[in-house]
């Protein structure tokens, strides 16, 4: 009975030690994570141009101004590189604008990425010297949906 107890007794230390630990392992971590300095946020400056073309954006990507739904101009000053988003809706099937998307690529000498294209999927990367730009394009009944972002470097 004595060997028993004594065992039972070093279990129930070990088990308390265990939990304190525990514990003191869970307080540290906390104390941590409050004393651990947040990476400065990236050098850029954000512009919403809510239902307009942002500034500067190249005027002969084909847009239907009047029914834009976002667009901003990111400009990402470490790096010298700017990014414009634009989205908008429009009466136009998705094969329709798909075609004209792609007429205006061919012909402004844009590079067709053909691994990042699918009409399906109404997706196409293209790029021109260092800029890229995506195209994405769905429809949903009656209406199509038309998102750009460009990457101007």
């Amino acid at each position: 009975k004595i060997v028993i107890s004594a065992i039972l007794i070093i279990l129930l230390v070990g088990i308390v030690i265990f939990f304190i630990n525990k514990k003191n392992a869970s307080v540290n971590n906390i104390i941590a994570i409050s004393q651990a300095k947040m990476p400065a946020p990236p050098n850029k400056t954000m512009t919403e141009f809510p239902k307009t073309v942002p500034l500067g954006f190249p005027s002969g990507i084909p847009i239907e101004s009047a029914h834009i739904t976002s667009s901003n101009k990111a400009v990402y000053v470490d790096s010298n590189v700017t990014q414009y988003t634009v989205s908008y809706t429009s009466t136009k099937s998705k094969d329709s604008l798909w075609k004209i998307y792609t007429d205006y690529f061919t012909s402004a000498g844009y590079t067709m990425n053909k691994d990042s294209i699918n009409k399906t999927l109404g997706f196409m990367s293209v790029s021109k010297g260092k800029n890229s730009l995506m195209v994405g394009i769905t429809n949903s009944g009656q209406e199509s949906t038309v998102h750009l972002d460009l990457l101007i470097h």
